[in-house]
């Protein structure tokens, strides 16, 4: 269930190859791996998101992209984890 319901807001293949930003990636942007939810995949982004979410730089949601393209990692669970760190929880966070 949870499957389906994330795929319909997904973009297709050929929507994320028409962007003119991602043309550097080449093909490797509309690889499967990166796309498709499995255990290995999965836990690659969480560590991912996490990591570079820690890392105080500007910059980082492109960082965890280009980290989970190279290691074929879930791409949108590891950018979206970059966000525990946003400008209202920063604080604590690295405080405690």
């Amino acid at each position: 269930m949870p499957k389906k319901f994330l795929k319909r807001f997904l973009p297709d293949a050929e929507k994320i190859k028409q962007y003119k930003a991602l043309r550097f990636l080449g093909n490797r942007i509309i690889s499967a791996d990166l796309w498709h939810l499995n255990r290995r995949s999965v836990t690659n982004a969480v560590t991912i998101g996490l990591l570079v979410a820690f890392v105080p730089m500007p910059g980082q949601m492109a960082l965890a992209a280009v980290i989970a393209v190279l290691t074929r990692a879930y791409l949108p669970l590891s950018v979206a984890l970059v966000w525990v760190t946003n400008p209202f929880t920063m604080g604590p966070i690295f405080y405690l």
